[in-house]
């Protein structure tokens, strides 16, 4: 089962997805939701993502491209070097930004604010 847990950082939203990106499912899910309310600025942590394959490759690219329509971008980080390997095989390496880390990722969208502030909310999508 595909979990992704996200948190609105400022206008940032960051996505932790739990366990294989090989779906559309709730990943899609969570970004659609937070387009249509105007959100277009994206961090997504893989530290806890085991596999990708091309539906999640697909998907990651479909709402990048959504994202900067709309003045946005999706950042990646946390990415191990098994799945930097499906990105390279799949040409995808350098059309993503990848980051070590959460903070270094939402420190090029936010300036100055704190992690988790005051007006952050933290949210849980299963399928």
């Amino acid at each position: 089962m595909m979990e992704v847990i996200s948190s609105l950082i400022g206008d940032v939203v960051l996505l932790k997805p739990q366990g294989e990106l090989t779906s559309r499912g709730k990943v899609a899910g969570a970004i659609w939701s937070y387009l249509h309310r105007g959100t277009s600025k994206f961090v997504v942590s893989f530290e806890n993502v085991r596999a990708i394959n091309s539906v999640g490759l697909s998907t990651l690219l479909e709402f990048k491209r959504l994202a900067e329509a709309s003045g946005g971008q999706i950042k990646l980080c946390r990415v191990s070097e098994n799945l930097k390997k499906v990105f390279r095989v799949a040409q995808l390496s350098e059309v993503f930004s990848f980051y070590d880390d959460e903070d270094v990722a939402l420190a090029g969208f936010i300036k100055g604010l704190p992690l988790m502030s005051a007006d952050s909310s933290i949210s849980r999508h299963r399928n």
